[in-house]
């Protein structure tokens, strides 16, 4: 009898050992299926977004946000996630367009609309090697700061070569900056769920890294980042 208690309790100790791993793998944030009516729309919004009038995309990638507000712990099947991950990739070679001014302007303002379903390849894109891609989903990443892409960027830091830890400890060390987003239907965190995130994720991970890093150019961002969160930290 203590033999089969004592296994089941190793057993136990394994499982509850495997759900904090999965957590430390970035999967704090589980997301749920959307319901079939939900997907119906979906589908319709991203046809919309991809072959609609100029105005028909506004209106789409707006309600497609506006799903993803509403409900943030919803993700996406695989075709529409393939779709809008097409979309996206397309709006970030356009942001970072830097001769047609116009087009360069409106697909920001459709990754604002699209919001945090666009979260993922944004977190990706951190590691671009076309600068212009990767400095346009920065700006977007910061303006739109949460716990989770804090936690996919924090993530993102352990998994990346000198560049990609550079731009992770720039986007986040950016996070309190004030900013408005270019469309009036988003809205930045307010400023004391800023404050939070960074008080209870940002400093505590920057200070762990910061003795380990090799990279000099990484460790002067981590260092004045530090610095400016000071108020933070007392506060």
């Amino acid at each position: 009898m203590k033999l089969i208690k004592a296994v089941s309790i190793l057993f136990l100790m394994i499982a509850v050992s495997g759900c904090t791993g999965a957590e430390e793998n970035g999967e704090q944030f589980p997301k749920q299926p959307p319901t079939a009516e939900e997907t119906a729309k979906i589908k319709g919004l991203l046809e919309k977004i991809r072959t609609g009038e100029r105005r028909e995309k506004v209106q789409a990638a707006k309600a497609l946000g506006d799903m993803a507000i509403a409900k943030p712990d919803m993700g996406l099947g695989a075709p529409e996630r393939k779709t809008l991950d097409e979309i996206i990739d397309g709006y970030l070679a356009d942001a970072g367009n830097k001769t047609d001014h116009q087009k360069s302007i409106f697909a920001k303002e459709q990754l604002e609309r699209i919001w945090t379903f666009a979260t993922d390849k944004l977190v990706a894109a951190v590691s671009e090697e076309n600068i212009s891609i990767k400095e346009a989903a920065v700006k977007q990443l910061i303006l739109m700061h949460n716990d989770e892409i804090c936690e996919k960027l924090i993530q993102k830091f352990h998994d990346g070569d000198e560049d990609t830890r550079f731009f992770v400890v720039f986007t986040l060390a950016k996070f309190r900056e004030k900013r408005e987003a270019n469309v009036r239907e988003r809205v930045c965190p307010e400023e004391k769920v800023t404050d939070r995130i960074v008080k209870e994720k940002v400093i505590p991970f920057l200070k762990k890294v910061q003795a380990d890093e090799k990279s000099e150019r990484v460790k002067k961002t981590i260092e004045r980042a530090l610095k400016d969160f000071e108020p933070v930290e007392r506060g």
